[in-house]
């Protein structure tokens, strides 16, 4: 028996007894392991296609579960809720997951019920929840008791907004300044402080509150869903940013004196070999602050201000350490100094940012590390590259990677019998790992154009071809054959050449830094 089988069955018998947050976290680990699974047949396609519907089945589970039953359930719920503390003179507590609520979602996912119909029998059905005292419920009220229930609405109502506000749990990209309500924090978070709405902002003296609100754009507001098992190959760059965010914070007491951390790193190789990746990896799995800042963020038409944005973040940084600054196209800022194209404003900049790094450490012992990304290595001033004590280059994929890569974008593909995703690994020989991606997006949209190619009539009217589509498109054959890899790869060419290649090996044997 598989091993994801299992948790399979459990997630569908957990959500039959309402208890989604379990069913979630059940339909999560059964979905990444067949997804494994995958990944280990792809020499039996016939396995594979199998499996494959299994994954497109729990996925298509998984995303009702999430999406539209739950949020329609809540809202019921909480409609429910804010109808009864209307009437109530003191807010009601929340309907437990009791068996009407079940019902529903054992039936709608035992019988494939639309949700519609599933809304609207709650709607019938709301007062089954276990509330205090009946809705909408008419009575005759002195004024003494009006005025209690005016008060005891407002607090209700102010106690649903708060409610809702926490439920919805929007990203924020910018900060609210501060107002006379905030509420100050401690430890680590030292200087920054809480709006009455939970939204986190930072009193830093003497800069202006639009600087800060424009570094806090910066901090990265939701984890990125790239692990780095979604990474193929580039095993040496993944230990060495394991061995310099995410061992220091594990063992602390082990990275001191000549043993501590990294303070730069910069990653250069020829575009779409995965060095954004490997960033969106690293703030996925470790827990530092993480910064994402480009040119556009650390520059400004006003006299002095890029040099003061550029020290307003290694401040925040250190405040919210052990951070980590991650600077993409890291060549657009840090660029030689004393060229004739160097504007005055840039090279302060420049020395600002060279006089931060040098004193990123704090004095706590935590570090702020510079994780920087360039297809330029070459135009990297030479202070900025020594200042990246670790210069590691991010190659090409080899064919072991190629085909990691392959799984890993055909993943809830079917193929056909004739598909060998060696073979098709092996003919990839010279493409990045975006040229690669790209190419399988293309053989998974041939078998479609393949299916529509039959209702472009250009003399047909527009409503014949569009029901024509949708009959077709209804029950498509869209498995994925040999002769579609082939079309893709002579329709595409590598974006990287060999002469470029060779440039970037000349380069890191002079200055690489593995």
């Amino acid at each position: 028996m598989y091993p994801f089988i299992k948790n399979a069955k459990l997630a569908r018998s957990k959500t039959n007894i309402g208890q989604y947050n379990e069913a979630i976290t059940n339909y999560e680990e059964a979905i990444r392991l067949i997804g494994v699974q995958i990944k280990q047949t792809y020499n039996d396609n016939t396995k594979r296609n199998r499996l494959v519907k299994c994954l497109n089945t729990l996925q298509e589970e998984l995303h009702l579960l999430q999406h539209e039953l739950i949020p329609a359930l809540d809202q019921l719920a909480q409609a429910a809720f804010d109808n009864c503390s209307t009437d109530s003179e003191s807010p009601p507590a929340d309907p437990p997951a009791g068996s009407s609520r079940s019902q529903r979602l054992s039936a709608f996912v035992a019988n494939g019920r639309p949700l519609q119909q599933s809304m609207t029998q709650s709607k019938i059905g709301a007062s089954s929840f276990n509330l205090n005292k009946p809705v909408g419920r008419s009575r005759t009220t002195s004024k003494n008791e009006k005025n209690e229930n005016k008060t005891s609405s407002l607090s209700t109502s102010q106690f649903n907004g708060k409610k809702q506000e926490k439920k919805e749990n929007k990203p924020v990209s910018v900060v609210s300044p501060p107002t006379d309500e905030t509420v100050s924090t401690s430890n680590n978070m030292e200087g920054s402080v809480f709006s009455p709405d939970g939204i986190e902002s930072f009193n830093i003296p003497g800069y202006d509150q639009d600087l800060v609100s424009l570094i806090q754009t910066g901090i990265l507001q939701q984890t990125p869903s790239i692990r780095w098992d979604d990474i193929s190959g580039l095993e040496e760059a993944k230990m060495l940013l394991i061995e310099t965010c995410i061992l220091p914070m594990e063992h602390p007491d082990l990275f001191r004196g000549i043993r501590r951390p990294w303070r730069g790193i910069c990653m250069f190789g020829p575009p779409g070999t995965g060095k954004t990746l490997l960033a969106k990896a690293l703030a996925n799995e470790c827990s530092t602050t993480f910064f994402n800042v480009s040119s556009a963020t650390l520059t400004s038409k006003y006299r002095g201000e890029s040099e003061k944005l550029v020290r307003l973040l290694f401040e925040i940084a250190r405040q919210r350490a052990p951070s980590t600054i991650f600077i993409d196209e890291i060549d657009s800022i840090g660029s030689k100094r004393g060229t004739d194209s160097e504007h005055e404003a840039s090279r302060r900049a420049k020395s600002e940012l060279l006089i931060q790094m040098d004193g990123c450490v704090a004095d706590d012992g935590k570090t702020v590390l510079v994780l920087g990304a360039t297809n330029f290595p070459w135009d990297v001033d030479d202070s900025l590259r020594r200042r990246l004590e670790k210069r590691i280059y991010i190659p090409l994929p080899d064919c072991a990677a190629r085909l990691n890569l392959i799984e890993n974008a055909l993943t809830g593909i079917e193929l056909d019998d004739d598909v060998k995703l060696s073979e098709v690994a092996e003919r990839l020989e010279g493409y990045s790992g975006a040229d690669i991606t790209n190419i399988c997006r293309d053989a998974a949209l041939a078998p479609m154009r393949d299916c529509l190619r039959s209702t472009n009539n250009l003399h047909a009217d527009y409503e014949e071809r569009k029901e024509a589509r949708k009959k077709i498109l209804s029950k498509p054959d869209l498995t994925i054959r040999m002769c579609h890899f082939e079309t893709a790869i002579q329709k595409m060419k590598p974006s990287v050449t060999q002469s470029t290649v060779q440039k970037y090996l000349n380069w890191m044997e002079e200055f690489g830094s593995k």
